[in-house]
């Protein structure tokens, strides 16, 4: 099988899924901003992380377990859904009663009606969970792509009228819950799977003993990702949260449609690949193609944040912009963390992943209560810190799993930082040039944006020869995508 080609051609369908949904998200968000402030975002925020906590619990790892069996079979497959579905109604039976103590703890008012329908989702979700694993284990990214835009397009409709109409936070409530409904819905339509009653004990046991480990490894990643949220409800208040949630939001918009299609293939991708070799030329091309595309946008977005920000959100999320600066530079490492950790699942290190898992978390929480009673901005700092240093330990595996030594990790991405650092200062010292100031911030955004992209290009072309050449290389694979199956 050409592993290349495959990847290419899924490559596309995730990677046009998500940029176009990042869009059409980021529409929304601005719309929503201005019609919204601060503390409507931040209750929902709040609000989220609770419900996405018990969906994590609620998947459980078997997802991942079941995509990286080779030969799954349909008793596989009914075991789990039924297993996912009792966990999601003992789930919202249990933020339905704890609601009320969560709404007296954070002193918020009408939190308990609002985590109570959006933890609908909980169980809603499970009746188009079966179909979006077997899509996405056979690599139908092309039937995902068909689904989710639609879902994603007649929700913000729907959000974006319900906050003009003044219904606040509970706008994008319904938004988050029309979503879903409209998910599993057209999930079913495309993909005809149903349930028998039986249920295979022997199989299940199999699929949570391997998944327990990357459940564990998810709620701790989960919990400690989010807990900056928690605290800074209860330290602060849920505007502060709101604005410090914009700037992380933000931050990963640009990145996450890279890493969520980098993410969503090489999980299956890699787990058809027997040959050690072939594993790391694969890993090293989608790695080394992904920094390319992130490591100057990292850059060139800290240097534009103020004008980007006046643009779209306008002055009550002005303070968004200096949190914004700091936070993108966190988000290189974070990007490679969780390419190493899908290399390896596949590699059956589940037990690694959470060893890893916990030690980065444990880290960030040593940062966070350090820098979290000084102020934000220090705590911004302290997120850069905790995703840096820990990706360090992660890399000295790589050499283990695939003889991707750290030596060669370092070849491979320090020259595109490097010319990322030298477009920035030359897009630097052009905002300094007197009288510069007097233009329009319009005027101002697109000259950075010449400056920086044909910095960067013209010393991607002439210094990183190896990764131009397998751009190009990958322009060609597109024009024989359609005779590819």
């Amino acid at each position: 099988m050409n592993y290349r080609k495959l990847a290419v051609h899924n490559f596309i369908w995730i990677f046009t899924s998500s940029t176009l949904s990042k869009i059409l998200h980021f529409i929304t968000y601005i719309l929503l901003a201005r019609l919204l402030n601060p503390k409507d975002f931040g209750i929902v925020s709040l609000t989220a992380v609770f419900v996405d906590l018990a969906d994590t619990i609620k998947d459980a790892g078997i997802g991942q377990s079941l995509i990286r069996k080779r030969e799954a079979t349909y008793d596989d497959f009914n075991s789990i859904f039924f297993y996912n579905l009792f966990v999601g109604l003992i789930l919202y039976s249990s933020i339905f009663l704890l609601a009320p103590y969560i709404e007296k703890f954070y002193e918020l008012d009408d939190f308990a009606e609002v985590i109570r329908v959006l933890g609908v989702t909980l169980i809603l979700n499970s009746f188009g969970y079966i179909s979006r694993l077997k899509m996405t284990k056979d690599l139908e990214f092309k039937k995902q792509f068909k689904i989710g835009i639609p879902s994603l397009i007649t929700s913000s409709i729907l959000g974006i009228t319900l906050a003009f109409l003044n219904f606040g936070y509970w706008s994008l409530v319904f938004m988050r819950l029309f979503k879903d409904l409209m998910n599993v819905i057209l999930y079913n339509y495309n993909y005809t799977w149903r349930p028998s009653s039986q249920i295979n004990l022997k199989i299940l046991k199999e699929h949570i003993i391997f998944g327990s480990k990357l459940l564990i490894s998810a709620m701790v990643n989960h919990l400690f990702t989010n807990l900056y949220v928690f605290v800074i409800s209860k330290v602060y208040n849920t505007a502060i949260l709101g604005l410090f949630n914009n700037a992380d939001n933000f931050r990963k918009l640009f990145t996450n449609q890279i890493m969520v299609s980098m993410n969503q293939l090489t999980l299956p991708l890699f787990s058809k690949i027997d040959n050690n070799l072939e594993l790391k030329n694969i890993y090293r091309k989608l790695t080394i193609i992904s920094f390319t595309l992130i490591c100057p946008l990292m850059f060139f977005f800290s240097i534009n944040s103020d004008y980007l920000y006046l643009i779209l959100f306008g002055e009550k999320w002005m303070f968004s912009s200096i949190i914004f600066k700091i936070l993108i530079f966190a988000e290189l490492f974070r990007i490679l963390t969780s390419y190493g950790i899908n290399l390896m699942i596949v590699k059956n290190h589940a037990d690694l992943v959470l060893k890893i898992t916990i030690f980065r978390r444990l880290f960030f929480v040593i940062i966070l209560f350090m820098t979290i009673y000084w102020r934000v901005i220090q705590l911004a700092c302290g997120i850069v810190i905790s995703e840096i240093l820990p990706y360090f330990t992660i890399s000295y595996y790589y050499n283990k799993l695939i003889n991707y030594t750290f030596k060669e990790l370092i070849q491979d991405y320090s020259p595109i930082i490097l010319i990322s650092i030298i477009a920035f200062f030359f897009t630097y010292a052009a905002n300094k040039i007197p009288g510069i100031e007097l233009m329009d911030k319009y005027a101002i955004l697109i000259l950075n944006g010449i400056i920086f992209i044909t910095i960067y290009l013209v010393l991607l072309i002439l210094f990183l020869h190896e990764v131009w050449e397998w751009l190009k290389n990958i322009k060609n694979d597109l024009v024989d995508i359609k005779k590819y199956k």
